[in-house]
């Protein structure tokens, strides 16, 4: 389950990642935590791996959305990929 990046995960990943103008253009849920990567066309490109368990508590609320998401779709019997197109706006 992905979404476009915004303010508050982008922030998230450059606490685990320093790169000056790094970009990132969207955040996916994962069965065991969360993948930021960057766009190119038609391809995605995963960046960085976070678990779950390296998120602080001030962290958790911002992907609190995404991760219901996500264990929703399984739920549902959807087959869960690495990335979705589906994005949550």
């Amino acid at each position: 389950m992905g979404a476009v990046i915004n303010e508050n995960f982008e922030s998230v990943y450059h606490c685990f990642e320093n790169g000056v103008g790094d970009k990132v253009d969207f955040v996916a849920a994962t069965s065991q935590g969360y993948s930021f990567g960057e766009k190119h066309a038609n391809i995605s490109i995963v960046k960085k791996i976070i678990w779950e368990e390296m998120l602080f508590e001030n962290h958790k609320p911002i992907f609190y959305d995404l991760r219901e998401a996500f264990d929703t779709a399984n739920k549902d019997g959807i087959e869960v990929g690495l990335i979705y197109t589906y994005l949550i706006t």
